[in-house]
């Protein structure tokens, strides 16, 4: 149970944690063998988008996170696909919204990290 902890919980719904149910899904379904499924999933080509309008700052913020610390910034309940593309700071709202980070709120801003492996 402790390897699907670190590999695949973290998310949150509203204020209640969650495993990723596709990567749990596909855990069980490849003979409970850790790795990242979502990966493959549609978020590639909203990945390359990303690194379209990815300014050096938020660059940097994701290579924070990637290192396991976490960054603190204002979140855009608008955090939309289209939204990003026009205001790329708006990227850390859109990967919090649709589950790719996890949030703390701290005052008027969340700390944000990457949720599990």
């Amino acid at each position: 149970m402790m390897e699907v902890c670190d590999w695949y919980e973290g998310y949150l719904f509203g204020s209640t944690g969650i495993f990723s149910p596709w990567s749990v899904g596909r855990y069980v379904e490849e003979d409970f063998t850790p790795k990242i499924y979502r990966a493959k999933s549609t978020i590639e080509s909203v990945v390359k988008e990303i690194f379209k309008v990815m300014t050096k700052d938020i660059s940097e913020d994701i290579l924070k996170m990637s290192l396991g610390k976490r960054i603190c910034m204002p979140m855009d309940e608008d955090g939309s696909y289209a939204n990003f593309k026009c205001r790329p700071e708006n990227i850390f709202s859109f990967l919090l919204l649709t589950g790719y980070l996890t949030a703390v709120k701290k005052d008027d801003k969340y700390a944000l990290v990457i949720p599990n492996k």
